[in-house]
């Protein structure tokens, strides 16, 4: 893999969208089986949410691939391939949403919403 400065930047970018979250989880003060727990939840929605994040980025760059496509047939394929892939995306999120909602009810528990 040939290291470039936009490959370099790209996989900074990654490895601060990792760090940062634990870092703030860090600071939980784990007391009980409970802390573990809530820590565990926020790590999963955290994750739930970079996941939607890179689906929006992807459908915009789907969407603005297919219509500066400008006619040229193979920009126009490309184009459809991505929005293909955007459709399997998007079920894949909301796959991963229901899939934690469903664990949340038959555990009992509450996971939250929110994000910190």
């Amino acid at each position: 893999m040939k290291l470039s400065t936009k490959n370099i930047a790209l996989e900074l970018l990654v490895i601060i969208m990792i760090a940062i979250p634990l870092v703030g989880f860090a600071q939980a003060g784990i007391t009980d089986i409970e802390g573990i727990g809530t820590v565990i939840t926020r790590i999963i929605n955290v994750f739930i949410g970079i996941f939607w994040a890179v689906v929006l980025a992807f459908g915009l760059w789907a969407a603005v691939s297919y219509l500066t496509a400008g006619g040229d047939e193979d920009k126009i394929k490309t184009a459809k391939k991505r929005l293909i892939y955007l459709v399997i995306a998007i079920a894949i999120a909301v796959s991963l949403t229901v899939i934690r909602t469903v664990l949340e009810e038959l555990i009992g528990g509450t996971i939250p919403i929110d994000v910190p």
